[in-house]
């Protein structure tokens, strides 16, 4: 069922049934029944052209992950986007990626913003790189171990080179991107802490030529996710982040 659901992950619409059976690698009559039995949940819906597409009660159920964290951040991440006039976005890690859990826009939208949803490889965004860079040692050495994605000709995949950013990202409290996940788009993040131990990351995206400005919107960052850190700090861990957010980046490992 999970590989079923998972072959709407990417497709731009509503599939086929063999369309779905191609995506998730199940046989046809396989897939005729689980496709079935997750229509009469409502978790996929059949349309007028005969057609499957992700059903409301899906969207209804995955409202409850992550919920607390997300409904303590909109407003702050709102208020952050309002003050600065740029998109702001809250993400946290799922193995070896970084997961954009809320997102606001402000006046200046950097163009082609990620949904929230969205995942990127952890090295490859200022949001990811201050995730990574706060985690324990076995885990950054796990995720540098592994081969490193490149989005654009602009991505640090140089392992040494990356190693150092993140050193430098634990010291400074902060980490920043110039077009390593789109032409054009300019990132800074800072962590958001939760009782001591990495959370999620707190960013703001913008266009490329004003990455020299980045870095005044730090205390702006800093106090949000201070305020975000005080208003989760009663929360347990698992209810706010989910019980598999300690998981490694990797199966292998």
């Amino acid at each position: 069922m999970i590989s079923v659901l998972e072959a709407f992950e990417s497709a731009p619409g509503s599939l086929s049934l063999a369309e779905i059976s191609v995506r998730s690698g199940t046989p046809i009559s396989t897939t005729h029944r689980l496709v079935a039995e997750l229509a009469s949940f409502g978790v996929l819906e059949r349309t007028s052209s005969g057609r499957y597409q992700v059903g409301i009660r899906l969207w209804e159920l995955a409202q409850k992950a992550g919920r607390q964290l997300r409904e303590a951040a909109r407003p702050r991440v709102q208020d952050l986007a309002a003050i600065t006039n740029q998109s702001v976005l809250i993400s946290v890690r799922q193995g070896r990626d970084s997961l954009l859990i809320e997102r606001a826009h402000g006046d200046r939208q950097a163009a082609r913003m990620s949904k929230v949803g969205s995942r990127l490889p952890l090295h490859a965004s200022a949001a990811g790189k201050v995730l990574l860079a706060f985690e324990a040692e076995w885990i950054k050495r796990a995720y540098l171990a592994e081969p490193l994605q490149r989005l654009t000709r602009e991505t640090h995949v140089d392992r040494e080179l990356l190693e150092r950013e993140l050193t430098l990202a634990a010291q400074d409290g902060y980490a920043q991107s110039l077009e390593e996940v789109r032409a054009g788009a300019s990132a800074i993040a800072v962590p958001v802490f939760h009782l001591g131990h990495i959370a999620a990351s707190l960013s703001i995206v913008t266009e490329a030529f004003r990455v020299s400005q980045l870095k005044k919107y730090l205390p702006a960052l800093r106090a949000t996710a201070a305020v975000i850190e005080e208003t989760t700090r009663h929360l347990p861990r698992d209810a706010l982040l989910g019980a598999g957010n300690d998981s490694p980046p990797s199966a292998a490992e």
